[in-house]
């Protein structure tokens, strides 16, 4: 009896944890979104037993509320969310339009391995100035290569945020954001990992892959491991069945004489704040494996801002 005790309190407080998570972004979840996205819970739990928790558990009804199927933590405005969650799926639905086309053309560069949506597109919940976000998987010894061949036609169109200095200028309507590639030989990303990085824990398990050469993004989640201590449900999303893009068939090419030269030109025209926090910290990382150009890194913010809420509810491990 102690244990089935034990097991309702612990999906009870997981259950309250996740909610405080996604409340950080005003996004409300459904019940299955809950046990897919459950954080931190001490042992995995079965769909049934978050429903149940849902339906029967007193202390947690009087922590959550829920309408139309979806939840959220008991002061959260859920009316408003659930309209907001609608409005920006929508905007998302017609930014992964013009990301399938831009896959397309990425799919005739051999070098490409994956391609995948992220940050808020990933989560289909734009606002229409948000950034399109990519992830990008390559072949060793083409990271600077894949970069330019990828970035120059949106650097032609101006589908890129424009920079006055270190700060963007403009926002024009869906700019195309490269700012995350990693060769096949440096999937694991714990090692740009925070010591208590649940924010990377959910990015790395919500991409969602547009172009997959080889099952390129199945061995990317089998690599990252690490993430089942933060979310023991959580799969990587499998390949959009009708947004995702077949890769062409691969001809060689000997692109790698081409590496030094670009990235010299490359990170010659990185601005100047992205320059000086180069390697600094897991921000701005430039490596033979990796390009990552994250200068505003709020994954630390999040996670002070979370934790404080699940003090405040009494569910912090």
């Amino acid at each position: 009896m102690k244990e089935n005790q034990d097991l309702q309190q612990d999906v009870s407080k997981a259950i309250v944890r996740t909610l405080c998570w996604f409340s950080l972004f005003s996004y409300p979840l459904t019940a299955f979104e809950i046990w897919k996205w459950l954080c931190r819970p001490l042992t995995p739990h079965r769909l049934e037993e978050v429903y149940q928790a849902l339906a029967q558990d007193t202390w947690l009804q009087s922590k959550i509320q829920s309408r139309d199927g979806f939840f959220s933590l008991a002061e959260s405005p859920l009316c408003e969310w659930i309209a907001l969650r609608q409005e920006r799926f929508l905007d998302a639905a017609r930014k992964y339009r013009k990301l399938r086309n831009a896959v397309r053309l990425f799919s005739f560069l051999p070098m490409v391995r994956g391609v995948a949506a992220s940050n808020t597109l990933a989560w289909w919940h734009t606002r229409p100035e948000s950034d399109i976000d990519l992830f990008v998987i390559v072949r060793p010894g083409t990271l600077w290569t894949a970069r330019f061949l990828m970035v120059l036609p949106f650097l032609l169109l101006r589908r890129r945020p424009q920079m006055a200095g270190d700060h963007v200028r403009s926002k024009k309507l869906d700019p195309f954001c490269f700012s995350f590639f990693v060769t096949d030989q440096a999937l694991n990303l714990s090692k740009v990992a925070l010591p208590k990085d649940i924010y990377l824990a959910y990015w790395v398990r919500s991409l969602q892959p547009m172009l997959d050469r080889g099952d390129i993004f199945s061995r990317f989640q089998k690599e990252n491991v690490w993430v089942k201590r933060w979310l023991p449900h959580a799969e990587g999303r499998a390949i959009h069945p009708v947004l995702s893009v077949r890769g062409v068939p691969v001809i060689s090419v000997p692109w790698h004489w081409l590496e030094i030269p670009l990235s010299i030109l490359q990170k010659a025209h990185l601005p100047r704040r992205t320059k000086m926090l180069v390697n600094k910290d897991t921000r701005v990382v430039l490596s033979k494996d990796m390009l990552k150009f994250f200068v505003e890194d709020r994954r630390q913010d999040f996670y002070d801002a979370w934790q404080k809420l699940c003090e405040d509810k009494g569910v912090f491990f």
